[in-house]
């Protein structure tokens, strides 16, 4: 995944990126990334990768722990489906009023 390669170009890459002024905080990091992949292209990389990763506020637990609610006594007749559908539809309520 990682190659483990600590010659001086890299270690330029590095120091160069660190040189350079913080951005705006409105620039979009993906659009930064994509301009500046030839000057920096192990950062860009990296960036990519970490940036893939949907970010959330919200533990997972506590997403998910709304379930004792929706499987009680008087509803266990809900379908497996129904379940899933619900805790998935409870999922992507918290996460998008959490942004």
């Amino acid at each position: 995944m990682f190659e483990l390669d600590n010659n001086d170009k890299d270690e330029d890459e590095l120091e160069e990126y660190l040189r350079k002024p913080a951005v705006a905080f409105k620039t979009d990091p993906l659009q930064w990334w994509k301009t500046h992949e030839a000057t920096y292209p192990h950062l860009a990389n990296m960036a990519r990768d970490f940036l893939a990763i949907p970010g959330t506020s919200v533990p997972v637990e506590r997403i998910f722990s709304g379930g004792t609610d929706l499987i009680t006594k008087r509803r266990s007749s809900l379908g497996r489906e129904t379940i899933q559908a619900s805790h998935y539809r409870l999922y992507i309520k918290t996460a998008l009023l959490s942004n």
